[in-house]
C-alpha cells in the first residue's frame, strides 16, 4: 500500500496493528474525544487500539457477540458505515465546476466579492418566545440605537444580551446579509436564529472587495460541494423509487 500503511507496527496477541490502522485511530482518538482538536500522539492511539482488542477478545469469550443487543448494535454500526462510504464515493463523482462556472459565480454574489464589505455591527439579543418576539418588535419600532432597544427592554423585564463584532459577509446567517448589502451606518436589521431573536445595528462599513483570482479556488470547491448534494439527492431519491418501502401501521400510531 502508499506510504508502508501495511506495515504491522504493533501486536496484541494474535492481532495485528497496521501503520495505516493506527493513523485512523490517531485521528479519531483525539483529545477529550472531540475530532476537531486533530490527531493525537500514536502512543496515546496504540494505548486505545490495545483497550480496544483487550476488551473486545473478553467480550466474544463471555459471548457477548451474541447478545441481541450487541448484534444489532454491531449490523447499525456497519450499516451506517458502508452507507457513508457509499455516498462519500458517490460524492467524488460529482462534476468540477468549469472556470467559466466559477466566473459566474463571482459576478452573480458580488455582495460576497466584488462588492464585498466588512460590518461593524452592535447586536442585541434574547431568547425567542411570544412574549419577548413581541418586546423586541415593539423596542425595535421606538428606538434608534441598541442602547435604546435595551432601555426599553429593560423596562419590561426582558432578560436581553448585548454584543459588538465585526462580520464578514460569509460568516453572517443567509437570511441577514441581503438585509445589509444596501445598509448605511445607523442601520438597523433583525432576524432569528437558533431560538434566539437578533437586532443588529450597523456602526462601521470597511469596502473589503476580493478579486476573482483570489477566491477562485474557494468558489470550486464550493460549487463541487454544492455539485455533490445535488447527486447525492438524486441518487436517494432513485434508491427510494427503486426500493420496496412498507411503514407499518404500528409505527404510523406512534
Amino acid at each position: 500500500r502508499p506510504d508502508g500503511d501495511a506495515v504491522v507496527v504493533a501486536k496484541i496477541n494474535a492481532n495485528e496493528i497496521t501503520l495505516g490502522r493506527l493513523k485512523a485511530a490517531m485521528d479519531r482518538v483525539a483529545p477529550g474525544g472531540d475530532p476537531a482538536q486533530g490527531s493525537v500522539a500514536p502512543e496515546r492511539a496504540i494505548d486505545a487500539l490495545v483497550r480496544q482488542f483487550l476488551a473486545a477478545d473478553q467480550a466474544r469469550e463471555m459471548d457477548l457477540d451474541h447478545d441481541p443487543k450487541v448484534r444489532m448494535a454491531i449490523e447499525d454500526a456497519s450499516r451506517e458505515i458502508l452507507a457513508t462510504a457509499y455516498f462519500d464515493r458517490l460524492a467524488k463523482q460529482a462534476g468540477k465546476p468549469s472556470a467559466g462556472d466559477i466566473h459566474d459565480y463571482y459576478l452573480d454574489h458580488p455582495e460576497l466579492f466584488r462588492d464585498r464589505r466588512l460590518y461593524s455591527l452592535k447586536e442585541i439579543a434574547v431568547p425567542e418566545s411570544a412574549l419577548t418576539r413581541t418586546a423586541m418588535t415593539d423596542a425595535s419600532r421606538g428606538g434608534r440605537s441598541i442602547d435604546d432597544i435595551a432601555r426599553q427592554l429593560r423596562r419590561r423585564g426582558v432578560e436581553f444580551h448585548v454584543t459588538s463584532s465585526i462580520r464578514a459577509p460569509e460568516s453572517l446567517p443567509i437570511d441577514m446579509l441581503p438585509k445589509l448589502v444596501d445598509a448605511k451606518l445607523g442601520a438597523m436589521v433583525s432576524y432569528n436564529g437558533d431560538g434566539v431573536v437578533y437586532v443588529a445595528q450597523v456602526v462601521g462599513l470597511l469596502d473589503a472587495p476580493l478579486k476573482e483570482d483570489a477566491v477562485r479556488e474557494r468558489i470550486a470547491k464550493y460549487l463541487e460541494n454544492q455539485n455533490a448534494k445535488v447527486l447525492l439527492a438524486e441518487e436517494e431519491k432513485r434508491l427510494r423509487t427503486d426500493a420496496r418501502i412498507e411503514i407499518g401501521a404500528d409505527l404510523k400510531k406512534l
